[in-house]
């Protein structure tokens, strides 16, 4: 991205004065690819911790429903070949732990949390009271 150009949030601004001058708008400039880097950029920065998981094929293409779309495809494609049922394990990258436990819950069975073990034992404590709700 192009760091000569800067970005302001709109509900920031308090107030605005004209100044008078003018500007020529680069004709190289596309919105939508600026856009669309600086969306992309913002999401990886917000990615603080990692989580190591096994999921199933559906499990792998629910994935980026539940997560950052961008970060759960390039940690699918980085995996390794699937386990002789079909599992594969991947690192996502998460903005935190607390976030990955309520993203990861909406996949139920069809993915494994391996680390770390806080959020294993998180997950397995919330699943194991679905379970005893169903029984």
């Amino acid at each position: 991205m192009d760091a000569s150009r800067r970005v302001y949030r709109v509900d920031r601004f308090t107030a605005v004065e004209p100044s008078g001058e003018r500007f020529q708008r680069d004709a190289s400039f596309e919105l939508p690819a600026f856009w669309a880097d600086r969306a992309a950029d913002f999401q990886r920065s917000i990615l603080r911790a990692e989580v190591v998981l096994r999921l199933s094929e559906r499990g792998a293409r629910l994935l980026p429903l539940r997560t950052g779309p961008g970060t759960a495809r390039e940690s699918i494609a980085a995996a390794a070949d699937p386990d002789p049922r079909g599992w594969i394990t991947v690192t996502l990258p998460v903005e935190t732990l607390d976030v990955a436990y309520d993203q990861l819950l909406g996949l139920g069975p069809e993915c494994e949390v391996i680390e770390p073990p806080a959020l294993r034992a998180r997950m397995a404590a919330a699943l194991a009271q679905a379970a005893a709700h169903y029984a």
